[in-house]
């Protein structure tokens, strides 16, 4: 044998390496949560030309990463039983 792979050793890796791709999408959401309060701010029936675009960004960025932090959130349930 060349090499041998220590599995918990890099199970434990794995895992480290999706809870901080949890994390930084939590801090992500966040930030982009902040950096577009006038958008939160305005009511809908108001957002007109830019602060229309940002809203649309808004929610389009919200939804994917909602979606891959829930996909990420089942990957770790998976990979953290095995």
């Amino acid at each position: 044998m060349v090499w041998k792979v220590h599995k918990s050793i890099v199970w434990e890796h794995v895992l480290d390496e999706m809870y901080h791709a949890a994390y930084n999408l939590v801090k992500r959401l966040d930030h982009e949560w902040e950096e577009n309060k006038e958008v939160t701010n305005t009511p809908k029936e108001k957002r007109v030309g830019e602060i229309e675009k940002k809203a649309n960004r808004l929610i389009s960025v919200r939804k994917v990463m909602a979606l891959s932090l829930v996909k990420l959130d089942d990957a770790l349930m998976l990979f953290h039983d095995f």
